[in-house]
């Protein structure tokens, strides 16, 4: 009998299973089906023309590309640990919001720089999202107060811009939507004059607080396991 073997049966059955093999860098296409469907539901809304509110402007498609952007920037907040889970689902997910925003573009008639301008924006959110994704990694308790902070981070600024508008009713203000989260800086991007655009401050919120953590765990591990010594050569 070999050193170092067990003779038990059920153990060598267990050695002889090989281990799972790692499939994080794997394209996720469940992710890509969730992204492309709520793409083609939103595209099929705008096209028909639903009102979406009381006093929806005429015509009904020309905020088309805003209701897109709107639906992609609320999407990745709320589901980012299974939207974008690794690098290359990430790639595949901000290309794919490209045709759709041309195809949006076309409704809203609105111009290939404003386009252009929505899709680097959503890029920048996007990424930033995926980077904190790999950060918080598979730990439940963290996807969870993730999800939180990043759909309150979006839609709350939706909700706290709303109460401003109610509070400036009849005094003639109204400010600057873009601050008040990226779901409206996003809207301004694709609608906005050219002048108007390029205040991307809030947007990168995200990239910051995920780059950082990647970083700082990156030097954390790196010190902590030191490069082996090279034996010397003979």
């Amino acid at each position: 009998m070999p050193p170092h073997s067990n003779p038990h049966p059920e153990y060598r059955r267990r050695e002889q299973i090989p281990p799972p093999i790692s499939d994080t860098s794997a394209l996720r296409i469940r992710s890509l089906i969730l992204w492309i469907s709520a793409q083609l539901i939103t595209l099929t809304i705008a096209s028909r023309g639903v009102p979406l509110w009381a006093r929806h402007p005429a015509p009904r498609e020309s905020t088309a590309a805003a209701e897109l952007i709107a639906v992609q920037i609320a999407l990745a907040a709320m589901v980012f640990p299974f939207l974008l889970p690794n690098r290359s689902t990430t790639i595949a997910v901000v290309f794919l919001a490209l045709p759709f925003g041309q195809l949006v573009g076309m409704l809203s008639s609105i111009s290939e720089s404003q386009i252009l301008c929505g899709w680097i924006y959503l890029t920048i959110w996007l990424v930033g999202l995926s980077c904190c994704s790999q950060l918080i990694g598979s730990d439940p308790r963290a996807k969870l107060w993730a999800i939180c902070a990043a759909s309150l981070f979006a839609l709350g600024g939706v909700i706290a811009w709303y109460l401003h508008l109610e509070a400036m009713e009849g005094s003639g203000g109204s400010g600057n939507p873009g601050v008040y989260g990226p779901i409206l800086g996003a809207i301004g991007e694709v609608t906005a004059a050219d002048d108007q655009r390029f205040k991307w401050g809030e947007v990168g919120i995200p990239a910051i607080i995920g780059f950082v953590g990647l970083l700082t765990r990156w030097i954390s591990t790196s010190s902590h396991n030191p490069p082996e010594l090279r034996a010397p050569n003979p």
